[in-house]
């Protein structure tokens, strides 16, 4: 979730630094471990920020970084590091990777709450606020359409038309028809077998999701839509790429939403 950060931090003074601050400004910290695998736990969290020691030689941080901002899912998370100010080898690296910034030590400790507040990847409040707003407006017409092409199982059209939607809506409830239409784009992936390109959908699919309510927003049933989907992805998982043909299309539910 976008109140998430990923520490890419091992040492001890640093991580009850970070754990400290993170927490009096509202954020929950998970510290990525040499075992994770590091793209699944950014898909899984969506976090805010991503914080990285440069120094750290006990994590694989740039070959988790530059698959983080190669991956369509994750590359839009903000990277923050830190290292020592005699590096600059290492610093030059690391903004190769595309890390927003990174700073010496004593600065990074001095500024903490300053740049997570900078670069952490969150709604404003009057975003938040626009968002609950629009949230519990009705559909507007061709995000309806799109809705029953989904229904109907034309999931092509259906992706079409609620891009089109997105397209049109300025404000934070685009967010809405963009996840449905990646989840659309996956469906259409799963009817013609194509197991790379549904997954790829179903990961970029987290990070729009994240973003809304976990309830209902505009009278879809988001909370259904996602376990839905979420049951697709695993089945598809199961399967593999040799028998995607094999699964179960009933699978494949409708959404459920309020016709007002």
């Amino acid at each position: 979730m976008p109140d998430t950060i990923i520490g890419v931090v091992s040492d001890l003074f640093f991580t009850v630094k970070i754990e400290d601050v993170a927490r009096s400004l509202g954020y929950t910290v998970i510290w990525a471990r040499p075992e994770d695998r590091f793209a699944d736990l950014l898909v899984q969290h969506q976090p805010g920020l991503i914080i990285v020691d440069i120094s750290d030689q006990t994590l694989p941080w740039q070959e988790w970084i530059l698959r983080a901002k190669v991956d369509p899912a994750t590359r839009r998370i903000p990277v923050l590091g830190f290292g020592s100010h005699v590096d600059v080898a290492t610093r030059d690296r690391a903004l190769a990777l595309g890390f927003d910034e990174v700073l010496p030590r004593s600065r990074f400790v001095a500024e903490l709450p300053e740049l997570i507040a900078r670069h952490a990847q969150v709604m404003r409040p009057d975003e938040r606020a626009l968002l609950a707003q629009q949230c519990a407006e009705p559909l507007p017409p061709p995000a309806v359409q799109g809705l029953e092409q989904f229904n109907r199982g034309a999931y092509f059209e259906a992706h079409e038309t609620l891009e089109h939607a997105w397209q049109a809506e300025t404000g934070p409830v685009r967010d809405l028809y963009r996840a449905v239409l990646q989840i659309a784009v996956a469906y259409h992936h799963v009817t013609r077998r194509n197991y790379a390109g549904a997954l790829k959908m179903f990961r970029r699919s987290r990070q729009w999701f994240n973003r809304l309510p976990p309830d209902t927003c505009q009278g879809i049933d988001l909370a259904r839509l996602r376990a839905d989907a979420e049951r697709v992805e695993a089945a598809v998982r199961a399967l593999g790429p040799e028998r995607i043909g094999e699964i179960d299309l009933t699978l494949l539910k409708p959404v459920n939403y309020e016709r007002r």
